[in-house]
């Protein structure tokens, strides 16, 4: 194989207008995803406040078909027979010549003897896309905070606008979140969401967007959030034997894989009743099988506890967990462990 650098040619279709005319001068038009990149006939006299440059014939071939498509929407119906200038040399004798063009695409060489338009573009300042995630200390909700929304790319009726938001906790596997919206003001210069937590343990959370300035992706830092803060989260390296009522749990992980994280969950509180009568245990989560080794199991585990005499009180909600966090570690044992 070779030339695998090379740009291929490229079709982009769309569903939605994509011409954006919001941030222009008068006359001139942008594509919707470049929106402050203008292009337009600059008469000179026009909008004198405005920086204008030429676009330089290169330019304008490799971006012939959407700056075209930009004019034949710019430029009125009346004047498409009219020529404006998209270049100039001069020949041997010094005389300068200048390369015309119409709205049809039509082109022509003429001395340059009257003024003609100038196919020009313009750049068209715009504010940053910031997004930041932060803990609501009232509430303790993770809550997105963006600026400038307006220029996220999105579709008109997406309900989260463009914005993805993830997170890795409980079993640290990859996943989207939902946003709600909550609030934001006239112009949308700032918007604010609430973000969805995800399962019981801590994790970190993260949002991404493609900005309208070239696709450009925004992201937000990434913050470390928990669902229900039902104490504290340790991680503990465990080893148990494969063996349960004479059988050897481990020769079969997808088959077995309730059975063995239950046997740890069970291991776990029996250690704990044992030497740490005080600490109640919330939750256990295998995260990782280290190796399977002479008829035992290590693992590392997360485990959220709290001590007795705390304000917490999950009597009820361990039984149901206990049926929850069976389901999950099957899903996970099916996920990573069908190598063992």
């Amino acid at each position: 194989m070779s030339h695998c650098e090379r740009p291929m040619h490229m079709v982009c279709l769309y569903k939605e207008p994509i011409l954006d005319n919001q941030v222009c001068p008068e006359g001139f038009g942008a594509l919707s995803y470049r929106p402050n990149e203008c292009y337009g006939i600059n008469l000179k006299d026009k909008s004198p406040s405005t920086k204008y440059s030429n676009v330089p014939i290169d330019e304008y071939y490799e971006k012939r078909n959407s700056i075209a498509f930009i004019l034949s929407k710019s430029i009125p119906k009346d004047e498409k027979e009219k020529f404006f200038e998209i270049d100039s040399f001069v020949d041997q004798s010094k005389d300068k010549y200048l390369v015309l063009m119409n709205k049809k695409q039509r082109v022509e060489v003429a001395v340059d003897s009257q003024r003609h338009p100038i196919l020009s573009k313009t750049s068209i300042p715009m504010n940053e896309v910031k997004m930041i995630l932060k803990i609501d200390g009232d509430h303790e909700d993770l809550m997105l905070v963006i600026y400038n929304l307006n220029y996220i790319w999105h579709l008109e009726d997406d309900k989260e606008f463009g914005i993805k938001c993830f997170t890795n906790a409980d079993y640290e596997l990859l996943r989207p979140t939902k946003i709600d919206l909550v609030w934001k003001n006239d112009d949308i210069a700032k918007t604010i969401f609430k973000v969805k937590l995800i399962g019981d343990g801590p994790g970190e959370y993260w949002c991404e967007a493609h900005t309208v300035f070239n696709f450009q992706m925004v992201t937000s830092p990434r913050v470390v959030a928990t669902k229900d803060n039902r104490g504290h989260a340790f991680a503990a390296r465990m080893q148990v034997s494969c063996i349960d009522n004479g059988k050897n749990l481990c020769t079969d992980i997808d088959k077995n894989a309730k059975r063995i994280a239950k046997n740890l969950r069970q291991h776990l509180r029996k250690l704990i009743r044992e030497d740490l009568s005080d600490l109640i245990v919330h939750n256990v989560r295998l995260m990782n099988i280290e190796q399977i080794l002479n008829s035992t199991i290590i693992s590392w585990v997360h485990v959220t506890a709290s001590l007795k005499n705390s304000a917490i009180d999950n009597s009820e909600e361990e039984s149901s967990e206990e049926d929850n966090s069976s389901e999950d570690d099957n899903r996970w044992f099916n996920g990573y462990c069908s190598e063992y």
